[in-house]
């Protein structure tokens, strides 16, 4: 997908905790979240490098939730017709962890 100002992104959990650079919003992401978990956000601005963006975070709070220059490599354009999923109410963080490690492990190793 081609990326420009006001697409919606996605990026890992992994990915967004690693390009925060303090704590304060790094608090913010829930915990118990699989390393998988895909969190949104929404392109703001092209910096004039042109290889970067500053991208508005649905999880961060007000206050922090501008990143900026974050390269194109670390998140991936949400493509049209393609359902955000956020976490249901009903939901606990924990199953949520449980379902999505489900059928992943370690290769079997062939003789």
């Amino acid at each position: 997908m081609k990326i420009k100002i006001w697409k919606r992104i996605k990026i890992p959990q992994s990915q967004l905790f690693h390009i925060l650079q303090t704590n304060d919003p790094r608090a913010s992401i829930p915990k118990n979240v699989p390393y998988k978990y895909m969190f949104f956000g929404t392109v703001i601005l092209r910096c004039k490098g042109k290889s970067t963006w500053n991208v508005k975070w649905d999880v961060l709070p007000l206050i922090n939730n501008v990143i900026n220059n974050i390269t194109r490599t670390k998140f991936t354009v949400v493509e049209d017709g393609e359902e955000e999923k956020g976490l249901p109410d009903n939901v606990q963080l924990d199953e949520v962890a449980l379902d999505s490690d489900e059928g992943e492990g370690s290769p079997k190793k062939e003789a």
